[in-house]
């Protein structure tokens, strides 16, 4: 389905939901339905080809028949068992835990007292697993026991790195709104389609149950996708309004706020770490730790990352609606530009102090392990790659000096001194090589990126000149020029880079 397809449906179910409700639900529930009408009819095709096959050698018992009716037996029986096998394995395929620590009660009582209590005065079903993971985020996974047929473990997860940055009022706001996702307004209807969402992405992202299931996935996926995307962002919207009656709109409104700007800020920790081991660092024992210390000193983009991120609108890729327009939902939209939602905070202060007491070092050291563990064999490869690429980089260097480099080394120069020491290391080998050859398409578009993510438009002519003198240049970098149009609050300008891109 092309974007401007995609984006016209759901336009038109929106004015449905809002017109008539019981229309647009209705219309949502029968294609869920159909969703398990054809599994079901896959699986009976299956069996009642088996059937058939049992049938044909009963029959061949009582006569006298030729090979090949026992031929006939065996293909239907073949047919049939993949069939049936496949939607079957599909359908109850394995739904694994999420992977973390999984708390118990007398570990962290006070953390299982406040999401009790948010959870009745939420009036949400009960959580049966809290897990401590090293990300920063917290979500409330919905496990199927039994597959597309339910019977559902609630688990909520809670990153330590969040827990760390946020006061008790911000997280208890965090957990209510995911507890929300159980109840909202929509009531059993919404998660139940809530469910189903989660459950066909899965099963569709996993290749699950042989080539039927999937060619039907493939199809019915994105569709339902579609049609209950309105419906999944009616819920998140909901979802806000219980984190801010939970806690106040004020924690309500400054939570959200530092969640898009740590989580920004975050993605330095891990590109500063993957340089580290290019450059032959040992791999860090502490993670958690450094992790916080990272984000504990405010980004000195942080206003600008502010400003771009209240100008965004919404996502047609994200169910959430953008910040700004979740901010009014709360109630308070100038909380979420006050100093108090760009302030550090102190250790002592954090829900993580509040909630986990005397468990947090040692959570912060096991989840640091585990990662070590993960990541041993990748930090060694970088090691060895570091290397190869540190001494590609003095030839290439002694190259240029002798002035005997060409222009695909130059290149490879920029790339090497990029990967090894960043963005800002590289920039005088990357300007060197725009003006030895001034349409070198990827070095515009590794410019242009570079400025745009800064923030600056003369990034904009760079990435268009990249698009000019290679196709390949022309998804990505289209992409890019939409993002800085949606940060810029410019969106004219991104329904005409959809149009230029073809969406």
């Amino acid at each position: 389905m092309k974007l401007a397809a995609y984006d016209a449906l759901i336009e038109r179910l929106e004015h449905l939901a809002k017109g008539s409700p019981a229309s647009y639900r209705t219309r949502v529930a029968l294609l869920a339905a159909f969703g398990y009408l054809m599994v079901g009819l896959a699986l009976l095709i299956g069996l009642a080809l088996l059937a058939a096959a049992a049938g044909v050698l009963f029959m061949a018992g009582k006569a006298v028949h030729g090979a090949g009716v026992f031929k006939i037996a065996f293909i239907l029986a073949a047919l049939g068992g993949a069939l049936a096998w496949s939607v079957l394995r599909g359908v109850w395929m394995r739904f694994p835990r999420v992977d973390g620590i999984a708390l118990a009660r007398s570990e962290a009582p006070d953390l299982f007292a406040e999401v009790e209590n948010l959870r009745r005065a939420v009036g949400s079903p009960p959580v049966h697993r809290i897990v401590i993971t090293p990300e920063f985020n917290a979500a409330l996974a919905q496990r199927p026991r039994l597959g597309l047929f339910g019977w559902y473990e609630n688990q909520l997860v809670l990153g330590l790195p969040l827990l760390r940055r946020m006061d008790v009022a911000q997280a208890r706001s965090v957990i209510a709104h995911e507890l929300g996702h159980l109840r909202g307004e929509h009531g059993r209807f919404g998660a139940w389609i809530h469910r189903l969402r989660a459950t066909w992405a899965h099963l569709a992202a996993q290749n699950a149950g042989g080539r039927v299931l999937r060619a039907f996935l493939g199809w019915y996926a994105p569709l339902f996708n579609a049609y209950s995307f309105v419906l999944a962002r009616l819920q998140e919207r909901e979802a806000d309004r219980v984190a801010a009656r939970a806690a106040s709109a004020a924690a309500a409104a400054t939570a959200l706020v530092r969640v898009a700007l740590i989580g920004r800020h975050s993605s330095g920790f891990w590109e500063d770490l993957g340089r580290q081991a290019l450059r032959g660092q040992q791999p860090p024992v502490d993670l958690l730790d450094r992790l916080d210390r990272y984000l504990a000193v405010p980004p000195t983009q942080g206003a600008r990352w502010l400003g771009e991120a209240l100008n965004r609108g919404n996502d047609r890729d994200d169910v959430h609606p953008c910040l700004r327009e979740r901010l009014e939902i709360i109630g308070d939209p100038a909380a979420g530009r006050s100093q108090a939602a760009l302030a550090p905070m102190p250790a002592a202060a954090s829900a993580a102090h509040a909630w986990l007491r005397e468990r947090e070092a040692d959570i912060a050291g096991r989840l640091s392990r585990e990662w070590l563990a993960e990541h041993g064999l990748f930090w060694a490869a970088r090691l060895r790659q570091g290397q190869e690429l540190a001494t590609r980089r003095a030839a290439l260097v002694a190259r240029r000096e002798a002035d005997a480099i060409t222009i695909d080394e130059r290149w490879e120069l920029v790339d090497a001194i990029h990967r090894l020491d960043g963005q800002a290391a590289a920039r005088p080998a990357l300007e060197e090589l725009l003006t030895a050859k001034p349409d070198h398409a990827p070095a515009l578009f590794l410019l242009g990126r570079e400025l745009l993510e800064d923030g600056d438009a003369r990034g904009v002519p760079l990435i268009e000149g990249a698009i000019a003198h290679d196709a390949d240049a022309a998804g990505p970098g289209y992409a890019l020029l939409r993002d800085f149009a949606d940060a810029q609050g410019r969106r004219d300008k991104i329904m005409e880079l959809e149009q230029r891109a073809g969406g």
